[in-house]
């Protein structure tokens, strides 16, 4: 079952909602605790994935390199629209949670597509309003 409570509006005050960096963290924690390896560039790729994602369907405002190579980027509240914003909310920790099992095929970027569409068809109240 879905959330039942709405999800919270975006605050004033702009926030990190993550990071190269702290997947990165996050990837060698669990290598740690035994879990198989993954090279740092995966860990990228599978950001940037979730980034052309986001910009291929309107949400991100800011541009992303055209290469995931070296790429350290941050995902701030201030780089999505209000739909961007609320879509993250839906769904990045869920991309975030499939980081170990990414391989780059069209089936885990189909994950992407299949919770656009669970999103598109949320009851527009699981979203608290937002004060522009």
């Amino acid at each position: 079952m879905g959330r039942l409570k709405p999800y919270p509006r975006r605050p004033e005050k702009p926030f990190r909602i993550g990071a190269v960096s702290w997947n990165l963290q996050n990837v060698a924690t669990h290598v740690k605790a035994g879990f198989p390896p993954i090279t740092d560039q995966l860990v990228r790729l599978h950001y940037y994935r979730y980034w052309q994602f986001l910009d291929a369907r309107g949400y991100l405002l800011k541009a992303i390199p055209s290469e995931p190579e070296g790429w350290s980027g941050e995902l701030w509240s201030t780089d999505l629209t209000l739909e961007g914003y609320r879509f993250g909310q839906y769904s990045h920790d869920r991309w975030i949670g499939r980081i170990l099992k990414f391989t780059d095929s069209p089936s885990d970027l189909a994950f992407l597509d299949r919770w656009h569409e669970k999103f598109l068809a949320l009851p527009k109240d699981r979203f608290t309003e937002y004060d522009a």
